[in-house]
């Protein structure tokens, strides 16, 4: 896990790598792109595991600018490629209660 604070962004399925699935909000930027298949996860061998679950927007952002008008998903949960099965799902609870700007993100895990 990590507060990598970069947004991965969505991806057509022709584009999919290994580390990267195509549920995601958002664009990639800059700092996406070091956390993202093309970087980091591929070197090891890891996958994005929020991008792996087709969830309800509102399920999917990890950050809001203080205010609400600005939503990102810009944490992730990243796991082995050998564990990526075991995966059963991945999502934020928004609302839950910790008196910070960020959402809880958590994944299920078999």
């Amino acid at each position: 896990m990590g507060d990598f604070n970069a947004e991965v962004g969505r991806r057509e399925p022709s584009a999919m790598s290994s580390a990267v699935g195509m549920y995601s909000l958002g664009e990639m930027h800059e700092a996406g792109e070091a956390v993202s298949s093309y970087d980091f996860c591929l070197e090891h061998e890891l996958a994005i595991a929020y991008t792996m679950f087709k969830q309800h927007p509102m399920r999917l952002y990890t950050w809001i600018f203080p205010g609400g008008d600005t939503r990102n998903q810009i944490d992730c949960i990243s796991i082995a490629h050998r564990w990526k099965t075991s995966l059963m799902n991945c999502r934020t609870y928004p609302g839950a209660d910790g008196d910070t700007d960020y959402q809880l993100l958590v994944a299920t895990v078999k």
